[in-house]
């Protein structure tokens, strides 16, 4: 009887040594990383969103695939929503398939639209509107620069579109965009493709006649 009893012991204590080296810690890091793919921000909760998304993800380059050709952006650290603003709707894939819905030339080339039916659900997917202006004092409206669209008109606080962004053609800039529009990052290579996007033939509204298609936005 004390035999078994021994051994009864002997069983258990390994056991509990067997349960206690397998043990498995869990890094949390991907799991904040999938949940911040899922929960949809809100208005109220947006700020603190991207600032959390932003810190996950700190992609600061990326390309424009167009059906004119491809264009490069580095996108400013400093200006932390509207870089982590445009991270996320890149990979949400907001972007694919939509369009340079505006084009002036000697001015600027704006994208971020499709048809009504095709923009009105994507935006609706995606929970909130509009970001907090960013204007910082040292960047301008030179050529090539990235700059959020906003609405002019009881706009006070000087609101960016969520979703519109616009890219500097004139050799001259837009130097009365200043103060105005949050820039948020510069084009360093393919100018080319803007120029030629200028060029085309627009109906009175500015939206190209040819479509001018984003295919998709993708990181280096």
């Amino acid at each position: 009887m004390k035999i078994h009893l021994i051994l009864f012991i002997l069983i258990f204590l390994s056991c509990q040594k067997q349960a206690k080296d397998t043990t498995i810690e869990i890094d949390v890091k991907p799991i904040i990383q999938q949940k911040s793919k899922i929960i949809k921000p809100t208005p109220e909760t947006l700020e603190n969103f991207l600032y959390d998304f932003g810190d996950l993800n700190q992609e600061n380059q990326a390309v424009i695939e167009t059906n004119f050709g491809n264009i490069t952006l580095e996108l400013f650290n400093d200006v932390y929503l509207h870089r982590a603003n445009f991270i996320y709707l890149v990979k949400q894939g907001y972007y694919n398939d939509m369009q340079f819905h505006r084009v002036i030339k000697n001015f600027i080339i704006q994208g971020g639209r499709n048809r009504l039916y095709e923009t009105t659900k994507r935006r609706a997917n995606i929970g909130y509107q509009e970001l907090p202006n960013e204007i910082i004092t040292g960047y301008k409206h030179t050529r090539g620069m990235i700059s959020a669209a906003r609405e002019w008109e009881n706009n006070p606080k000087k609101k960016s579109s969520a979703f519109e962004f616009f890219i500097v053609q004139s050799h001259q800039g837009a130097p009365h965009l200043n103060g105005e529009h949050t820039v948020f990052g510069r084009v360093i290579d393919g100018m080319d493709v803007i120029d030629a996007i200028s060029s085309v033939k627009t109906a009175a509204n500015d939206w190209p006649i040819e479509d001018v298609v984003i295919k998709r936005i993708t990181f280096k």
